[in-house]
């Protein structure tokens, strides 16, 4: 008989690249819950699914290395913005409605 937590995890694994999740994030958030559930940890799938939503919130808040965007980078500098459907995410970009949060930081920046 095959262990179906295999199966479960494979299914999250692809539910996780399914949303945007890179491959390497996504195994890491697998792994993590795999062992957890066969070390007997996570016995329900609430304790799951509550295990799985601590896991993704650690990901997006622990700060990693070189975050500050610095002046005269010669890498490209990617920043991603998240949020829901009309939260004003271009218009802090673009200034679309004269505020332009990230463009005015970056602009006081470069005078400086």
């Amino acid at each position: 008989m095959q262990n179906p937590i295999l199966y479960k995890s494979f299914d999250l694994f692809q539910a996780l690249l399914v949303s945007d999740f890179g491959p390497r994030i996504s195994m890491k958030i697998v792994d993590s819950l795999r062992y957890d559930i066969l070390a007997g940890k996570l016995k329900s799938g609430a304790k799951i699914k509550e295990a799985l939503k601590k896991c993704v919130l650690d990901l997006l808040t622990s700060k990693g290395k070189k975050t500050e965007p610095h002046r005269g980078i010669r890498k490209t500098a990617v920043i991603i913005v998240v949020g829901a459907n009309g939260g004003g995410k271009t218009t802090s970009l673009d200034g679309g409605d004269g505020g332009g949060d990230l463009l005015y930081i970056f602009l006081k920046m470069d005078e400086g």
